[in-house]
């Protein structure tokens, strides 16, 4: 049997994720996310389902989001910088808000997207 509760382990993601996004308890539904605690890579998934009234409060959060992981690498890492700097941020045809910053974002983002709408 699991030693940890699964209910206690997603708040503890949520505390660290949530500032991580700029997000706010009250702006999702739903979420699941994938980001690098580390400073040296910039890394990070997310595909968040607005609360009532608050895509755009979503895609503003996660656009900050990129627009600091490229503030961070800017002048440091121009390879991190240049994964920042094609990152994308869109809203699916379903609703969710996705943040793609990673490598090869579009092939990232269409897969995302395709199983989406499965």
């Amino acid at each position: 049997s699991d030693s940890y509760d699964a209910d206690q382990l997603d708040e503890e993601i949520r505390n660290m994720l949530l500032p991580l996004l700029n997000l706010n308890e009250d702006d999702y539904t739903d979420f699941a996310a994938s980001v690098s605690s580390m400073m040296v890579q910039s890394y990070g998934i997310a595909i968040v389902k607005p609360a009532e009234g608050k895509q755009q409060a979503v895609f503003d959060a996660l656009d900050a989001y990129v627009q600091g992981q490229m503030q961070s690498m800017e002048h440091y890492l121009e390879d991190q910088y240049q994964i920042a700097a094609a990152a994308h941020v869109s809203t699916a045809p379903t609703g969710e808000v996705i943040l793609v910053c990673c490598e090869d974002p579009e092939t990232v983002l269409s897969a995302i997207k395709t199983a989406l709408a499965a």
